[in-house]
């Protein structure tokens, strides 16, 4: 299609930038120079050398937060400013300027013209009422209508304290007969931490250009899985004992030691917590809002004799209170949501005592792709998981800010992911009689299926990574 750009300011060559990928694309612009008239440079085109001036955008948090969020997301510059706006009105005989109490009264003899006093109190009016109007206007993001309806969706199961706890029902508390079909014995939801021996060897099992098409009902081979991949000859007890190295590494980065008190913000099955207080000798208090977590976690501790070194709270981590030696949180952060990461660094903050540490391991998207992620809620968030997030570095940066804390170590288990995912996904299939005994439907294990597929495809293309982050409070030497 031939487009016709008239105009080369901001939006102008905006647009022309956007439309040229895919169509032929013809700017015109009256003037001898393209872009903001600001500051004017000579760019050499394919056509000689061509003036550009460099513009600027004026804008705020408050009114333009998608704006703010992308600027961000492309790593776009900006500057703090002190703005304000003034302007004479001969007719109606008002100067006003907007730079404090000097230039209300820019002209005197405003102070004694009725006029200029209404005028006030209508800003004074309007600004009192433009944070209600702001509150009230949903941020709704100019998208296809599925689209949309599936952002509004996933806006209504916002991860606010009674918000949480039904996501989680949707989620965690399918049950623990459930999960316990397709993880390993120490009942641990998230990446484990195999040797260098094993991820070679999966390596080689899943070189690029590996997959193949599903096996559309014709008889698998002991060397393949259902959708083609060679099978992850990875056994229960080779997982178990991976989990258990990536708790140990967590509890070292943490800096563990007999007597630590730990607060663990969502403890799953107890895992960690059994860990931390067997190997290391701490006490450790776990949050959970799941009712299946809790249960299991506290049964558990009974079990090994930790029950008075381990306290597993039915309670979000928003309401916990105390202060502790270290706070450790695994693959939880992607349940908190994009609105309330400041909150959830905020607390970690807050209970941490003076030269204490945090360790957190969760599950990222890259920045550039960030607000896309936001804006259009993905499989996972759809069928999984409601409420699920996945963060990026520079969103939690950006929370860190409001914290005194900083992220002074940082290692990515994306790796280790994708063979921890293969293994959970084999098992799965194998048990799907014992998953129809449960009462799921064979709709329900093809979600499951492909939801495992997903993310391991993610972690073995490095789409995503989950990083395990190691955070001090600035200026503390750690304990």
């Amino acid at each position: 299609m031939r487009i016709a750009v008239v105009g080369t300011g901001i939006s102008g060559l905006g647009a022309a930038w956007l439309l040229a990928p895919k169509h032929d694309v013809r700017v015109f612009e009256r003037e001898n120079r393209v872009g903001g008239h600001t500051h004017t440079r000579q760019v050499d085109g394919p056509r000689g050398s061509v003036a550009v001036d460099s513009g600027f955008i004026v804008y705020n948090e408050t009114t333009y937060p998608l704006l703010t969020t992308l600027f961000e997301a492309l790593g776009v510059r900006s500057q703090p400013i002190d703005m304000s706006f003034s302007f004479e009105c001969e007719r109606c005989r008002v100067v006003y300027s907007g730079l404090g109490i000097g230039g209300v009264f820019a002209d005197p003899v405003n102070a004694l013209r009725p006029g200029f006093l209404r005028f006030l109190g209508m800003i004074g009016r309007f600004n009192a009422a433009r944070h209600v109007l702001l509150r009230r206007i949903p941020r709704v993001p100019l998208l296809w209508p599925a689209a949309a309806m599936a952002w509004l969706a996933h806006r209504a199961r916002s991860n606010t304290l009674s918000g949480s706890r039904h996501n989680i029902t949707k989620h965690y508390d399918l049950g623990n007969d459930f999960v316990a079909l397709f993880l390993d014995p120490s009942m641990t939801y998230s990446c484990a931490y195999f040797g260098e021996d094993v991820l070679a060897v999966d390596a080689r099992a899943h070189a690029p250009g590996d997959f193949a098409e599903p096996s559309r009902g014709k008889p698998e081979g002991p060397e393949r899985s259902a959708w083609g991949r060679q099978a992850s000859r990875i056994d229960l007890g080779t997982l178990e004992g991976a989990q258990r190295a990536k708790y140990r590494l967590l509890a070292t980065k943490a800096g563990l030691r007999p007597g630590s008190h730990v607060l663990e913000i969502g403890c799953g099955w107890g895992g960690f917590a059994e860990v931390a207080a067997s190997e290391f000798g701490c006490r450790v208090t776990g949050l959970t809002i799941s009712r299946e977590q809790a249960a299991y976690a506290r049964e558990r501790m009974v079990r090994a004799g930790l029950a008075d070194r381990v306290s597993i709270e039915q309670v979000d981590y928003r309401k916990v209170t105390g202060m502790y030696d270290c706070v450790v949180s695994i693959e939880m952060a992607e349940a908190v949501g994009h609105r309330y990461l400041p909150a959830y660094f905020r607390k970690c903050d807050e209970v941490l005592k003076p030269g204490g540490r945090a360790v957190i391991q969760v599950i990222t998207i890259p920045d550039n792709r960030y607000l896309r992620y936001r804006l259009r809620p993905d499989f996972i968030q759809r069928f999984i998981f409601p409420g699920a997030h996945l963060p990026s570095l520079g969103a939690m940066r950006r929370a860190l800010r409001r914290t005194a804390l900083r992220i002074v170590g940082r290692e990515d288990l994306a790796p280790h992911y994708g063979p921890t995912l293969a293994v959970w996904r084999e098992r799965l299939l194998e048990q799907r009689n014992a998953l129809s005994d449960l009462g799921f439907d064979k709709s329900f294990l093809r979600r499951w299926e492909f939801y495992f597929a997903y993310c391991e495809a993610a972690f073995r293309t490095r789409y995503v990574a989950d990083w395990q982050l190691v955070l001090e409070r600035k200026g503390e030497t750690v304990k």
